[in-house]
């Protein structure tokens, strides 16, 4: 009987696990799905409507460099991101390095 109760006490911890990392799996799809949006808008407000703010050229480093952390989503879109606000530096109203 003690092994059984032993059994039992595993496997509600088991399913007690599961069910809060299914919880916290959906929880990081939706807020990975909001940073993409956020993600896409900023590089389309900087690429196609040219909007040169110093604050855009930062945002864009840091949140680029730091993106390619959410893999598969965030690595092509956080890298062109990052490269872009680099190479572009001067028309943020930086000096060139």
């Amino acid at each position: 009987m003690n092994q059984m109760q032993e059994v039992s006490e595993v496997e509600s911890a088991l399913n007690e696990f599961t069910r809060l990392m299914a919880s916290q799996l959906d929880l990081i799809l939706w807020t990975t799905g909001v940073a993409i949006l956020g993600l896409v808008a900023f590089s389309v407000a900087v690429t196609k409507c040219n909007y040169r703010a110093k604050w855009a050229y930062w945002f864009g480093c840091i949140y680029g460099c730091c993106f390619p952390l959410v893999f598969i989503w965030g690595t092509p879109l956080g890298l062109f991101l990052a490269i872009y606000s680099l190479r572009h530096r001067q028309e943020y109203g930086l000096p060139a390095r």
